[in-house]
């Protein structure tokens, strides 16, 4: 009989081992997520915010080039057409 109560108590301890592993495991893991996660996050920010600035600088651009094309119609206006008469 005693060595059924020792047989337990040894089972309890390595269970109450393998639990406060299995915590420190968790709590590794979630800080290594969360680290991983971060990094994540702060690398498609930077790559986001390049993408905002070349698309910026392509908007601009192309309102230039809209801006240049009225203006080349305004200063040469469509093909004036000379009209004649005839005249008896």
């Amino acid at each position: 009989m005693k060595t059924n109560g020792i047989e337990r108590e040894d089972i309890i301890l390595m269970l109450a081992d393998i639990n406060q592993q299995l915590n420190k495991l968790e709590v590794e893991l979630h800080s290594s997520t969360e680290e991983f996660c971060n990094s994540w996050y702060k690398s498609h920010e930077g790559r986001l915010n390049q993408c905002d600035k070349k698309l910026s600088a392509l908007e601009e651009s192309i309102d230039k080039l809209d801006e240049e094309k009225r203006e080349m119609k305004m200063t040469y206006p469509s093909k004036k057409v000379v009209k004649l008469e005839l005249g008896y």
